[in-house]
């Protein structure tokens, strides 16, 4: 076995970050809701050799602040809280290289539509030629649209 270090990628957007995540039931850290954010954690063990699918569970919360008014980056209701939500998917590892032939870690993706994608690779997420979901760059969209969607916020409520 060969141990992982773990990143995160966030593709929602502006107003979603990551404030926990946990792959096999292991804290992952946390992911900004746009591009890398959070810290590496250690480790997830992968065997040396991939033979057949290596799958993982994610757990992970997300954590929507849309509702929250604020001015000059401050919360005008300090008590307000984000609109949190569970979350689960059991996904492959999408492995770029054997994991006995080093690698630049686990990176973790979280995409719009509340789906993940797991890669190993000897590649960082920002960096050209990585083989898994493009880095987000750019100005934050409030919320990343899915691919054939307009993204909708829930109003009903205000």
């Amino acid at each position: 076995m060969v141990g992982a270090p773990i990143s995160a990628v966030g593709h929602y957007g502006s107003m979603i970050g990551v404030p926990e995540f946990y792959l096999n039931g292991r804290s992952g850290g946390t992911a900004s809701g746009w591009g890398g954010g959070g810290a590496t954690v250690c480790c997830m063990l992968l065997p040396r050799k991939v033979t057949g699918p290596v799958m993982v569970k994610v757990n992970w919360t997300t954590c929507d602040i849309s509702d929250i008014k604020f001015v000059n980056g401050r919360a005008v209701d300090p008590s307000q809280k984000c609109k949190e939500e569970e979350h689960e998917e059991t996904v492959p590892v999408n492995f770029a290289v054997q994991p006995g032939e080093g690698g630049s870690g686990l990176f973790v993706h979280f995409l719009p539509g509340n789906h993940v994608e797991v890669w190993y690779s000897t590649r960082f997420p920002e960096a050209s030629g990585y083989p898994g979901p493009v880095f987000p760059r750019g100005p934050a969209p409030d919320y990343a649209p899915l691919p054939d969607k307009t993204p909708q916020r829930d109003t009903s409520s205000k």
